[in-house]
């Protein structure tokens, strides 16, 4: 499984998530029209160990589901991303699905929901300037 919704929030939406590197809860005012299109497609709950971020990694990820390279998110059943900056604040970055590793994602402002079947296993590519992204995780 595996959605897209595009401008899931707007500019000054995205601008105001993107300020702060940090935790948040799934009760902030700010996430209610995001969830709204996450739980209008699949059956989420946001209780403990779901959680959500913002997340700067100029590193990237290595390929992954969002169990966990050691499983230890195995509770994880779905992950939803939001990227925050636009892509020209931004150099590499790309977000790439295993089944089509060769077309890089980026989607400003896109909500991207996957679970975590072996073709969603995915990876972020290292970065240079300001990425930010909006993760969730849902058990």
């Amino acid at each position: 499984m595996r959605h897209r919704i595009a401008n899931v929030v707007t500019i000054k939406q995205a601008q105001n998530l993107a300020q702060n590197i940090t935790y948040l809860t799934f009760s902030d005012k700010r996430l209610t029209r995001i969830l709204a299109h996450i739980k209008s497609k699949v059956d989420i709950n946001t209780m403990a160990p779901s959680y959500v971020r913002v997340e700067q990694k100029p590193g990237g990820h290595p390929w992954h589901l969002d169990t966990g390279t050691k499983n230890h998110m195995s509770w994880c059943k779905y992950t939803a991303r939001v990227l925050l900056t636009p892509e020209d604040s931004f150099e590499g970055g790309g977000f790439y699905f295993r089944d089509d590793p060769n077309n890089a994602l980026f989607g400003y402002r896109d909500l991207i929901l996957f679970d975590q079947i072996p073709p969603n296993e995915h990876f972020v590519a290292s970065h240079s300037g300001d990425r930010r992204v909006l993760l969730m995780f849902f058990a």
